[in-house]
Parts: structure tokens; sequence; C-alpha cells
């Protein structure tokens, strides 16, 4: 039986700096609720920003992104797309995850910049998807299954 998966990305901005210390935490955390409720995707995080991606049951990932919303530490969050799919696109993943201040994606160093950058990724939720899929094809092979 075919199972339909349903996907939904969104951006946000902390309101509160992140340490390195508290984003492995919050990963940490994330990754074993989400392997817990049958999720799947990744996170990219760059001066404050995020851009994530959510895929599993439709109720279990809008739950996620409900919790996400009522978290006080984000702000500022639009969701960029949201849809079926008929398989996951990051199945390895309960969270990929990549600090883009650290380790920039070749072409896309500057995608999470500035207000006028967001604006334009909420214009064109293609773009997000895009950006997203570049983490995962730029990821080593052994490193998809640690997240």
């Amino acid at each position: 039986m075919l199972r339909i998966m349903f996907q939904l990305v969104y951006s946000s901005t902390e309101l509160c700096p992140f340490s390195a210390d508290q984003l492995k935490a919050l990963l940490e955390k994330s990754r074993a609720r989400n392997q817990q409720a049958g999720i799947t995707g990744m996170l990219l995080y760059q001066r404050g920003r995020f851009l994530q991606v959510l895929e599993g049951e439709e109720e279990a990932v809008r739950t996620v992104a409900a919790r996400i919303e009522r978290d006080s530490r984000h702000g500022w969050i639009s969701v960029l797309h949201e849809g079926t799919s008929e398989r996951r696109e990051f199945p390895d993943w309960s969270m990929g995850f990549r600090n883009l201040d650290e380790a920039p994606l070749r072409g896309h160093t500057t995608f999470l910049e500035g207000e006028l950058r967001l604006s334009h990724i909420s214009a064109d939720a293609s773009r997000a998807k895009q950006l997203l899929l570049a983490f995962k094809e730029e990821t080593a092979p052994e490193l998809r299954k640690t997240g």
C-alpha cells in the first residue's frame, strides 16, 4: 500500500541567539522526538535564521510545526511550502542539520541573509526546496545515516 507523505517547509528567525551548545541540544531533542513520531527532514541554520523541512504523516508533521510555533525561541515563522508526496525526500534523517555559518553550501552562502532574501524565498518556495535538496546532495553518504 502506497503511503502519502506530507511535507512542510518553513523559515523562522531566532528571538534569542543560539549558542553552539544550545543548537546541539535542540538537535538531539528534536531528532529523538522526530524518530518517535516517524518524521524525517532537515534543518539549515544561518545567522539566526532557520530553514526546515519536515515530512511524515500529516498529523505528526502538523503537531511538530505547532510546537515550533509555540516555542518562544522562534519568531517570524513563515510556511513556505506544504503538500504531499509519494515518497520521502529525506528518508535517512530524523533531522539532518547544517550550520551554514560554519559550512556554507557552494553557491548558496547568502541564501538566508536579510529580509529581502527571505521575501524572495517566500515568493518562490521552490528555491527553498532547492536549497534543502542541495544540502542533501552535498552531504556525504555516511553522514546521512547520522541524523
